[in-house]
């Protein structure tokens, strides 16, 4: 098996809230080998697995394996390109060293040595489940701290060129909070740069069609009151901000959820039944009224655009904003809703507060 997503290796299957028995958190690409699994009263599974590379290779865990979720990648037998080659040499460069290596300075060790401490109790730290769900590891991805280097004359930030389509992707500060699943963070992360899907996003609101029209004054109302005064690069990333709360509340940000069109008690909450992040409707034809954009809602670009355009087309081309219209398509942006459900996501976007 291959993870692909982040998981809390525990010592045992036990998986309730507040038991402290994670060993470690396993980043996504993890191999494992599965030695043992149980089906759990919930329908998912426990699994005790052994890795096979990574700084935990060689030693086993229990990891919860939720079926919904679909984070983990299984094979019959180890695919053949696991197998590890050995390293040969390639070249080899020679150059001048000093007789004695220079050694850090007293304060500098210290330093170092502090420093190494945080990021070992950061990384061990034990994680807990959501608070709304039952059974399911919410393990936050911990970030990288940006190393320090002194200012050189003449030497300028080159831009990321994975970002060269998407504009600047300056990191902006995201308020820390346990109230969004994983899965949202492919947005922006946590550490307030964009990830895989924030970046197809935003690469989609700088088109011609959509730009001029997103970034006007005022274009997302009370979701973002500093809204003028950002740049255009940050009045961009606040909208994939508020798309990400927004699928946060729609489908917990999960890109093939179905939406019903009842509650449990049979109440009527939708005409149609939804699909995705943000519960497009399921039904190709029904979505044909709304143009090519909504064409493909199969992948999160589809999805995206189909959003954005119905958006663009419904509110902001009509000179309304994304919090102040007649026309909303997405319940929690409802005016007797978005104070307790759009809200507090967006005030953790502090550029915008």
């Amino acid at each position: 098996m291959e993870l692909e997503g982040y998981f809390n290796g525990r010592s045992e299957a036990d998986f309730r809230k507040g038991v402290q028995n994670v060993r470690a958190v396993l980043p996504k690409g993890t191999r494992a080998q599965i030695l043992a699994y149980a089906k759990l009263p919930s329908g998912n599974y426990a699994l005790k697995v052994k890795t096979v590379n990574g700084e935990t290779k060689g030693q086993d865990f229990w990891i919860y394996y939720d079926l919904e979720r679909k984070s983990v990648k299984t094979f019959e037998n180890a695919p053949s390109h696991w197998a590890e080659r050995p390293a040969g040499r390639v070249a080899e460069t020679q150059r001048d060293v000093p007789a004695l290596a220079e050694t850090p300075s007293a304060r500098e060790i210290v330093k170092r040595t502090d420093r190494l401490q945080t990021e070992i109790r950061d990384a061990t730290a034990p994680r807990t489940e959501c608070s709304h769900c039952v059974g399911i590891d919410n393990v936050p991805v911990p970030e990288p701290r940006p190393e320090r280097r002194d200012p050189v004359r003449g030497d300028r930030e080159r831009p990321r060129p994975d970002v060269a389509a998407t504009g600047a992707d300056r990191a902006t500060t995201i308020k820390p909070s346990r109230n969004m699943e994983i899965a949202c963070y492919s947005m922006i992360q946590q550490n307030g740069k964009y990830g895989e899907w924030g970046q197809q996003m935003s690469s989609i609101l700088r088109e011609e069609r959509y730009q001029s029209t997103y970034t006007r004054a005022g274009a997302l109302g009370k979701f973002c009151p500093r809204f003028d005064s950002l740049s255009k690069d940050d009045k961009i990333k606040a909208w994939v901000w508020f798309w990400q709360s927004l699928a946060k509340e729609e489908s917990s940000c999960r890109l093939s959820v179905r939406h019903g069109t009842t509650t449990a008690s049979g109440a009527i909450l939708n005409p149609r039944e939804g699909h995705g992040l943000w519960a497009l409707e399921k039904d190709r034809n029904i979505r044909r009224d709304r143009g090519s954009a909504c064409d493909n809602i199969s992948s999160f670009a589809g999805q995206a655009r189909c959003s954005i355009d119905i958006m663009f087309k419904t509110q902001l081309r009509r000179g309304d904003t994304a919090s102040d219209s007649r026309l909303k398509y997405w319940g929690p942006t409802y005016n007797h809703r978005n104070d307790r459900q759009i809200m507090p996501h967006m005030r953790r976007f502090t550029a915008c507060f």
